[in-house]
């Protein structure tokens, strides 16, 4: 007769423990499954960053002809100069292939950070983008900090904590 009272006692306290893990569970996945879909989908515009650019921003990226002989820089900087005369260059990136323009970042006198693209060949300025506003930062910033800043990015370690929370309780 005991021994039936031991294994009751045994089945209820298993019972007891998977009913807590299973309650923790629950809980943490209110908390993470939200943060983690964020973190999938800005990811994915992440991981997606060069079609996104090529749909989004083409027409200044890419030139229509492969550019054959290319100017100096010195006279791009000038060409950029010209459309943004307060600015102050902070770097040029020379084109990856190329059919692509020339990426001169600058500061204007706003205070504004902008990708000014300039065609390699005839120094012509093809467009701008205002880079807090361009798509793969945006991604990148709700990607890190649920653009929340510092306390943002203690949400995102939080929820990682707690998946791992949810994968062992998931497997008990």
């Amino acid at each position: 007769m005991s021994a039936d009272i031991g294994s009751v006692d045994l089945h209820i306290d298993r019972s007891l423990r998977f009913r807590a893990a299973w309650r923790w569970h629950f809980y943490a996945a209110w908390f993470v499954l939200p943060i983690l879909v964020t973190l999938a989908a800005t990811g994915f515009v992440i991981l997606l960053k060069p079609t996104i650019e090529r749909w989004a921003y083409g027409d200044m990226l890419y030139l229509d002809s492969p550019a054959v002989v290319t100017l100096s820089t010195d006279e791009l900087i000038d060409a950029v100069l010209v459309t943004h005369p307060d600015a102050i260059v902070d770097s040029v990136v020379p084109p990856r292939d190329p059919g692509r323009s020339t990426q001169v970042d600058i500061t204007d006198i706003d205070g504004r950070s902008l990708s000014v693209y300039v065609d390699p060949t005839t120094a012509e300025v093809r467009g701008h983008i205002d880079n807090d506003t361009r798509i793969d930062y945006v991604a990148t910033q709700i990607h890190g900090t649920l653009w929340m800043g510092r306390w943002g990015d203690y949400l995102v370690e939080m929820a990682g904590g707690w998946a791992v929370i949810m994968a062992l309780t998931g497997m008990y």
